[in-house]
């Protein structure tokens, strides 16, 4: 079956166009220490290096995940992936400006969860 090439580049593009969301919020997780360990004050390199177990800690929510994107497709499941990283991003940012640590290491968990799935 032929399919009409400017819907193979349109998907390209989409598909590129994620992969560099995904990637850029990934990057932004080294910078992030050195803000997160000034802005809380925290006193160790541990305390810092919690922002990367909190986004790549995920990897034991793989199964659970791996059903949500069984029930709501590929596409869907992305689209749910980006509302809840736009959301969980904006949540980070007040609960830094708060000086709530928990919560936002909490944010950052949930933003590694729904980034992880297009991976798979």
């Amino acid at each position: 079956m032929h399919t009409p090439q400017g819907n193979n580049r349109n998907a390209m593009f989409t598909m590129a166009v994620l992969f560099f969301v995904f990637g850029f919020v990934t990057w932004l997780n080294g910078p992030l220490i050195t803000y997160v360990k000034l802005t809380f004050g925290l006193d160790t390199n541990s305390k810092a290096f919690m922002v990367t177990t909190a986004l790549f800690g995920v990897f034991f929510l793989a199964l659970p995940s791996s059903r949500v994107l069984e029930k709501t497709g590929l596409e869907r499941g992305m689209a749910l992936a980006l509302v809840v990283i736009f959301v969980e991003i904006f949540m980070f940012g007040y609960f830094t400006t708060q000086g709530n640590y928990c919560l936002s290491l909490n944010g950052l968990f949930i933003i590694g969860q729904y980034k992880a799935p297009q991976g798979r």
